[in-house]
């Protein structure tokens, strides 16, 4: 079992954000209750446990993040200065004077401007800055900004349909790809990223970053099939073909 991952699928599952379906959440729980109790489910065993409710949740820690980013702008700093100690307090405000921001520390590209120590005692204010907007975020989302975050949830998961059929499209692609053989272990490998990305395995992404994908692989068949001199089928054909 790889520690890791079984890590990230109890941090997965403890940020499920506000008014998640508590159906939904307890299934995830039973799910990963049962995984932590197997020590010999293997890391892709724990991944194929995890995706299914990636596409669950990631409506709703799409929408959560829009308030989360907004928070941050809005209160990030209000939350910060109180944590940091006097001396730091105001090294950090000529820091700031000079043109740098708390996001520049958050990053670490400007962390050489302090001490060790001082670095130390960053580190905590930020982390209890992050615990401090998670709280005002979730009163957000299930006081005055509940509407508007049902209405992102909704948004997200109209466009999760989308990128579901893209994944569709390619995953049934490479199922059906004869013609060229090296093609299918790549799509596949590249619809994998995306579903790690939808239960925090791996990177975020967007609508936009699939669309992409199948149009690269779309003209990295039509290169393929340029050398042998070929057609390849359109997405249209194998739409029909279902």
């Amino acid at each position: 079992m790889s520690n890791s991952t079984m890590s990230l699928f109890r941090y997965f599952y403890e940020k499920l954000p506000p008014l998640f379906p508590k159906d939904k959440a307890q299934k995830i729980k039973i799910s990963l209750d049962k995984a932590e109790s197997n020590p010999d489910l293997s890391t892709f065993e724990i991944e194929e446990i995890m995706i299914p409710f990636g596409y669950e949740a990631w409506p709703w820690n799409k929408a959560y993040d829009r308030f989360y980013e907004v928070s941050k702008d809005r209160m990030g700093e209000n939350f910060l200065l109180p944590r940091l100690p006097d001396d730091l307090r105001k090294k950090y405000l000529a820091f700031k004077s000079s043109g740098g921001n708390w996001e520049d520390l958050h990053s670490g590209k400007e962390v050489h401007h302090f001490s060790s120590e001082e670095r130390v005692d960053l580190l905590q204010a930020l982390l209890n800055m992050e615990d401090d907007l998670d709280d005002y975020t979730d009163r957000e989302v299930i006081g005055l900004g509940k509407e508007k975050y049902l209405e992102y949830v909704e948004e997200y998961q109209n466009l999760l349909e989308e990128i579901k059929n893209k994944l569709y499209y390619l995953k049934q692609w490479a199922e059906t790809e004869t013609d060229h053989p090296i093609l299918p272990a790549e799509i596949l490998s590249k619809v994998r990223a995306f579903e790690y990305g939808l239960c925090l395995l791996g990177p975020d992404f967007n609508y936009n970053d699939v669309k992409e994908a199948v149009d690269f692989f779309e003209g990295r068949k039509d290169h393929l099939n340029s050398l042998r001199g070929i057609d390849r089928p359109l997405e249209n054909d194998l739409e029909e073909e279902e």
